[in-house]
């Protein structure tokens, strides 16, 4: 321990499924609403999958631990994307039930972009980018001359090409750390009923696993991780396992998918470091210092040391609790924008914070005895 927090570590496998929400409990490890959304792109998680698979370092995390009971209702957070949707500007993530929170959970200050990008690659089957055609078209380093609509869509999913990773596993001289993964990671569409707009099979971004014989090409990589057994001492139970799986496939792309399947052991078991801030109770300080010690170091990493302003903190708090079924189905970033437009329509020219600050007010003089927050501090209600 060391004042605050202390390091820690744990299977990495451990860490997704915390994250991803398998099992029966749900998710542990949360985002805290104030955090940026996800960004990043889908050949960034290529990327970070080689360096995983290679062995190389991806950082660590920053976690902080809560007490649900007492805590976890008054952060507005969001679990984890299963689906990046790069088509809806709205905070399309489904929010944990304040009801049955988990018995522990962990706030992510920082790692998120990583985490979910794990998520995408490693997590269920149904973790996936949707995007425009014209995005996965500038998205992909061998972008051909032709240009994409931009108003058709696909889902991506990661999936291994075997023809190419074989190739690079007999070139390399059949050892997996001669492989350059990010020749072999391929977003493919998946999804036979609605992977795609218009259910097309041509004039397409990214390949589809139902078309020609895509479905012998291509191996999702989170079934590859899935049906890895962390237990398993000997490459040739790997090989077993996928016999079992995939009866059709050559002795040759067993051997070489054997050794991936050690790799993703490896990986699976591996120990990811990370820095865990403690709750309340276990941190030895008073009140007022803890809630300020930790605004601090969220605000320090995720907005560049600029102090996050009330506003910012009740719009935060205000989504969370934003019930969609009395605007139609519209959500909280919406409405907030039709609202600016309305009124930039009427030469009001305001922004966000503003516009926070008006709603806040009305709220408070019509339903709250004229408190807009608790009357301490503008963070209080967080923590």
């Amino acid at each position: 321990m060391t004042g605050i927090f202390r390091t820690a570590t744990m299977p990495l496998h451990n860490l997704l499924d915390k994250a991803s929400g398998k099992g029966d409990s749900g998710a542990s490890i949360l985002i805290p609403d104030l955090q940026r959304p996800y960004v990043w792109s889908p050949s960034q998680v290529v990327l970070l999958v080689d360096s995983v698979l290679r062995g190389w370092t991806f950082g660590t995390f920053l976690l902080w631990k809560m007490k649900p009971k007492n805590t976890l209702v008054g952060v507005p957070h969001r679990p984890f994307w299963r689906e990046i949707d790069r088509l809806d500007n709205d905070d399309n993530a489904q929010k944990v039930s304040k009801a049955t929170p988990p018995d522990e959970a962990f706030m992510t200050l920082d790692g998120q972009q990583r985490i979910q990008s794990l998520l995408l690659a490693f997590a269920f089957d149904d973790f996936c980018f949707k995007m425009a055609d014209s995005d996965w078209f500038k998205d992909r380093p061998d972008a051909p001359v032709k240009r994409y609509n931009s108003k058709r869509w696909c889902r991506g999913s990661l999936c291994l090409n075997t023809k190419s990773i074989m190739s690079e596993y007999t070139s390399g001289g059949n050892r997996i750390a001669n492989i350059d993964f990010s020749k072999v990671l391929e977003w493919v569409i998946v999804d036979s009923q609605d992977g795609c707009s218009e259910n097309r099979t041509a004039d397409l971004p990214l390949p589809r696993l139902d078309h020609g014989e895509n479905d012998k090409l291509f191996v999702r990589l989170s079934k590859l991780w899935n049906i890895t057994d962390i237990n398993a001492t000997e490459e040739q139970d790997h090989r077993d396992r996928l016999q079992k799986e995939f009866p059709d496939w050559t002795e040759e792309l067993r051997n070489c998918m054997g050794a991936v399947m050690a790799k993703l052991c490896s990986v699976k078991r591996g120990e990811v470091a990370y820095l865990e801030l403690q709750p309340f109770e276990g941190a030895g300080l008073s009140e007022d210092v803890y809630n300020d010690a930790i605004v601090n170091i969220f605000t320090r990493l995720n907005t560049g040391g600029r102090v996050l302003t009330r506003e910012e903190i009740t719009f935060a708090w205000l989504k969370t609790g934003w019930d969609s079924h009395k605007t139609d189905g519209v959500k909280a970033d919406k409405c907030f924008r039709n609202v600016q437009g309305n009124l930039k329509d009427q030469g009001i020219d305001i922004g966000i914070d503003e516009l926070v600050r008006s709603v806040s007010y009305i709220w408070a003089v019509c339903f709250n005895d004229g408190n807009v927050l608790y009357p301490t501090t503008p963070i209080v209600f967080l923590f």
